[in-house]
């Protein structure tokens, strides 16, 4: 108790989950992943090539020296310059100890270090070796993505180019479309297929269906192409989305056992080709795929969106119809205070209009069998839910 401990967020706060956080530290570079608190020397399993891996881990070891900790070489390490590597595992060794002397030198708690800003975390994930052209549209962010390059690979600082044309440049590439297409429920396959996709707090479900696609002769084929279409697009969905946690998929039934085996090896082959772990728990009894993808930061909707202010986040309203049998039940429980007297009711244009007109045998009968005379008054700016009523004073009273 009152010790001071340096912590690393693992994972920020997830709805109603807060942040998740480690003493185990990691510093991730382009080349090389720094862990100050482990002697840990790692190579990327998707380096397959032996003396290439025991090349790297001699570069390595010899970067690190008598320093403390451990390193993980990633993947595109593979091939890559000594200089570069070099360059990486100093920098890295540089920061932790920049980081160190901050931490011993502020009151906790505090922020001691923070990732990059996006365009910098981009190339560190993203980048590789067929990338042929980095386009930004920001002159001074442009010299510092070439400041990136000349150290991570010196000989591609000139790829990164500045936008000049006259669209913006999310426009021009198309960007601003995918994100709209991002945050729809419905996503629509090539062949006529569709699929659905609802985020909810405990888990994402994905819906698919034929749609307007019905083929020519067999109909199990026509299932079998849609589902096969969907697999690879769902993947590139839950990666564009950022969607992680609990997975439930639910591809049209098929009979043949062959086909059913096919869509989950093809969903398991293109999530291969993801960098976020995920796994393809079964297919429950009922048919329903099951899977997780790794959540470490909120999804593309959860950024990009808030809780609609109207209905609060739920997605639905209790309809007109249901609100004003409402008003009539709250009003029938409250009779005998309000009984003889003339009653002034706001309500929303939409629940007031049906009192007025379809319902108004409600009203009516408020009047005829417990003497409660409604006077119905629209309020513009009420929400559909809302409504409020109050007794008028009688003639010569204030």
């Amino acid at each position: 108790e009152g010790q001071d401990i340096l912590v690393q967020v693992l994972r920020e706060p997830l709805g109603e989950k807060g942040a998740q956080l480690t003493t185990y530290i990691t510093l991730p570079g382009y080349h090389l992943v720094y862990m100050p608190e482990s002697r840990h020397l790692g190579v990327s399993r998707k380096i397959e090539d032996e003396r290439e891996r025991s090349r790297l881990k001699k570069l390595v070891e010899s970067i690190r020296g008598d320093a403390p900790g451990g390193f993980i070489i990633r993947t595109v390490s593979s091939h890559a310059r000594e200089e570069a590597i070099r360059a990486d595992g100093e920098y890295l060794l540089g920061k932790w100890k920049n980081l160190k002397e901050q931490a011993l030198s502020k009151s906790a708690p505090c922020l001691v270090f923070q990732e990059p800003e996006l365009e910098y975390r981009v190339l560190r994930e993203y980048f590789t070796p067929e990338t042929k052209k980095i386009i930004i549209d920001n002159p001074e962010r442009l010299e510092g993505l070439k400041r990136f390059l000349l150290r991570t690979n010196p000989e591609r600082e000139n790829i990164a180019e500045l936008w000049t044309g006259p669209e913006p440049l999310f426009e021009k590439f198309g960007i601003e479309l995918e994100l709209d297409r991002a945050l729809d429920k419905r996503v629509w396959l090539k062949s006529g297929g569709f699929i659905i996709i609802d985020e909810a707090e405990a888990l994402t479900t994905i819906d698919v269906n034929t749609g307007r696609y019905v083929g020519k002769r067999d109909f199990e084929e026509t299932i079998f192409k849609t589902n096969l279409e969907a697999a690879k697009e769902i993947v590139s969905q839950l990666r564009f989305r950022n969607v992680g946690g609990i997975i439930i998929i639910d591809f049209i039934d098929m009979s043949r056992i062959k086909n059913q085996q096919k869509i989950t090896e093809a969903l398991k082959t293109e999530l291969s080709k993801d960098k976020t772990k995920s796994v393809v728990v079964r297919i429950s009894e009922i048919g329903l795929t099951e899977m997780t993808r790794k959540r470490s930061s909120k999804s593309l909707t959860k950024k990009l969106c808030e809780p609609c202010p109207y209905c609060e986040g739920k997605g639905y309203l209790k309809s007109r119809r249901t609100i004003a049998y409402g008003i009539y039940r709250d009003l029938l429980k409250n009779r005998s205070e309000l009984a003889g007297k003339t009653i002034k009711l706001y309500a929303n244009p939409v629940v007031a209009e049906l009192l007025m007109g379809e319902e108004k045998r409600l009203l009516d009968r408020l009047l005829e069998k417990h003497q409660l005379r409604v006077k119905v008054e629209i309020k513009d700016n009420f929400h559909q839910e809302q409504y409020e009523y109050y007794p008028q004073a009688a003639e010569g009273q204030t």
